[in-house]
């Protein structure tokens, strides 16, 4: 993040934090953290959720803290930017997915300065029931 980037700040009750808070994948990521483990980022792959995926990639965990009502809060930030993905770096004979063109093109338009990159802050808070639920 550059200090001239704009950023979004979102609710823990915004359909993008509730669909991470639901994914099973974020799940087990919220144990390890509520456990101690370090975890620093991670991302979505479009088997986890082709909404997530389409959304978020490589997202950084800024905080991840037990709550005075034991519960959980996790923070997550990501940057919305956009790498070109070349066809020739596919697997022999795959042609490009209508999402990755639409990713080119993006990825063109930031190049050009005509798509400004910002940030997303995401609050994912679990109370101290579903936190329970979660380390079952």
């Amino acid at each position: 993040m550059t200090k001239e980037m704009k950023g979004i700040v979102f609710s823990p009750k915004s359909e993008l934090s509730q669909m991470i808070k639901n994914s099973s994948k974020f799940k087990n990521i919220v144990k390890k953290l509520y456990n101690g483990e370090i975890v620093k980022s991670t991302s979505f792959e479009q088997e986890d959720s082709r909404d997530l995926f389409a959304s978020l990639h490589n997202v950084t965990i800024l905080e991840s803290q037990k709550t005075i009502d034991k519960g959980f809060k996790v923070v997550l930030c990501d940057v919305y930017d956009f790498e070109e993905i070349k066809e020739d770096e596919k697997e022999e004979g795959a042609k490009l997915t209508q999402m990755e063109k639409f990713n080119n093109k993006a990825y063109k338009l930031q190049k050009m300065g005509l798509l400004k990159n910002y940030y997303i802050i995401l609050p994912i808070e679990f109370s101290k029931e579903e936190i329970n639920k979660i380390l079952k």
